[in-house]
């Protein structure tokens, strides 16, 4: 139990720097206003952090569980789960950095209305974080948690140096991009790490393609055109609908998910309290098949 437990004390530490210095760097290297507009980008993109908090407290239980009555087919399962995961995380990127504007004209006055140029690579450091909850998996199932520290430590350095070369020049923007490349860097290195000790089968192409097409996205934000609010509104409803519509182009998403998820709400509404393991079972099953 210690020898689990006790490396996720400095990864815990190591996680708290790189969240919380590049603000520190900015208090110190840039300006006061860019700090004040980098903590509200922070504040109103964090909704993304609550959703992967809770995605966790979910998911680990689970995944090992599955883990350790289906081993044979656990490695597909999680791979078909990461495809989920980014699918969940980008459209949230895409909405979140679309609206932008209209969440900051909401939570905050017009002083801070700048905020959302750099809520898009915040968004985009969410969900490189989301995907740990599988890219890590192998090293939660094999207890090599000292994988964690170490990776970890090194993510925080990388942000630091990369806080303090930057941010004087490029302010807040530098930091936003710097917290998505700490937790890039961090996905990147437990991937490579849990494919040595138990490997996952991965949908590679549907996750670089969901990443890709989400990043592209997100990049193209602030070029949409300025105009009145209701015309505005409509224009960015329609640009985050033909992301949604390339999910199903590039085929990402196609009408396998649509049967799964259909099947799954008609169970759950046909069924009492007293049938719901059943439903959760048939649900399992489900993937299993999609798997197949």
């Amino acid at each position: 139990m210690l020898a689990f437990g006790v490396p996720l004390v400095p990864t815990t530490l190591a996680y708290w720097i790189f969240a919380s210095s590049d603000r520190l760097v900015i208090g110190k290297l840039s300006t006061l206003d860019e700090l004040g507009l980098y903590t509200v980008a922070i504040t109103a993109s964090s909704l993304l952090g609550l959703v992967n908090g809770a995605l966790g407290q979910a998911w680990s239980p689970y995944a090992i569980k599955i883990y350790e009555e289906q081993p044979n087919e656990s490695p597909a399962l999680f791979g078909m789960v990461l495809t989920y995961i980014m699918v969940g995380f980008g459209l949230l990127c895409v909405f979140i950095t679309t609206f932008a504007h209209e969440v900051l004209m909401v939570l905050s006055t017009p002083t801070f209305y700048p905020a959302a140029i750099a809520m898009g690579p915040l968004t985009l450091g969410f969900m490189a974080y989301a995907s740990t909850q599988v890219t890590a998996i192998g090293i939660s199932i094999t207890k090599k948690t000292n994988y964690f520290a170490s990776f970890s430590w090194m993510a925080a350095v990388m942000n630091l140096i990369l806080n303090i070369l930057l941010v004087p020049k490029w302010g807040m923007i530098a930091a936003s991009w710097t917290t998505a490349a700490s937790y890039t860097f961090l996905t990147i290195a437990y991937f490579m790490t849990s494919q040595r000790l138990f490997p996952v089968v991965y949908e590679k192409w549907r996750v670089l393609a969901v990443v890709g097409l989400t990043f592209g996205f997100v990049l193209l934000v602030p070029f949409l055109p300025e105009m009145t609010l209701i015309t505005c509104l409509v224009v960015k409803i329609m640009y985050c609908l033909i992301y949604v519509s390339f999910l199903f182009v590039l085929r990402i998403l196609d009408k396998r998910e649509w049967q799964m998820l259909t099947s799954l709400l008609s169970k759950r509404n046909a069924v009492s309290d007293e049938g719901d393991k059943q439903v959760c079972s048939e649900t399992q099953n489900s993937f299993t098949t999609r798997i197949s």
